[in-house]
């Protein structure tokens, strides 16, 4: 197939991100990425992701660019140049994604200490009532009344409308 001739390419993309992360990329993120494709499995992986992808997304790849290239621009491989390492970019992430949220069990020993730890609470009595601010409370929606009920009156009479409308 057409898109295994452009396999080096996909290869040098992922070596670059391997081996100097993402550009506009965090230390962090960097440091993350860089240390997910030390491994070079997951570095083969992403090749074969960029190159046709196996039950993965086509459009993150050479075959999804192949779908959308258009002759008229140029060459091909330029095309799949100037796309390839943000289709490498939204491969690693979703790869990264799924080894991290399978990695996060519930029944891990940090999740049973969570839960060893937690402690039931019973509210007895509302909040208001034991800080006793019932009759605060009350006392500023009287207020608030009052003061609506004073504006409402002078927006009404400063209008000179007659009392079947007030």
């Amino acid at each position: 197939m057409a898109a295994y001739q452009y396999e080096p390419l996909a290869q040098a993309v992922v070596n670059t991100l391997a081996n100097k992360g993402i550009a506009s990329g965090s230390a962090e993120q960097n440091n993350l990425i860089m240390g997910y494709l030390e491994d070079a499995t997951n570095r083969q992986e992403l090749v074969e992701q960029l190159v046709i992808p196996v039950g993965g997304n086509q459009a993150s790849s050479l075959l999804g660019l192949a779908k959308t290239y258009n002759p008229e621009i140029g060459s091909f491989g330029g095309y799949a140049k100037g796309f390839l390492a943000a289709r490498a970019i939204r491969q690693l992430e979703n790869k990264m994604k799924a080894s991290f949220i399978g990695s996060q069990k519930i029944d891990a020993p940090e999740s049973k200490e969570i839960e060893a730890g937690e402690q039931q609470i019973e509210i007895t009595q509302p909040v208001v009532e034991r800080l006793k601010l019932n009759d605060k409370i009350s006392e500023d929606l009287n207020k608030l009344g009052e003061m609506a009920t004073i504006q409402a009156e002078k927006a009404i009479t400063s209008k000179n409308l007659s009392d079947l409308k007030k």
